[in-house]
């Protein structure tokens, strides 16, 4: 459970840092 909430961490840091990653993933809410 760690991992996986430190890959949404850093997941949602890179989208935050290139908003173009965003595009590609729309839906990362229902993904976690």
């Amino acid at each position: 459970e760690t991992i996986f909430k430190a890959f949404g961490r850093a997941l949602r840091m890179a989208m935050e840092i290139d908003p173009r990653a965003a595009g590609h993933i729309p839906s990362t809410k229902g993904v976690l």
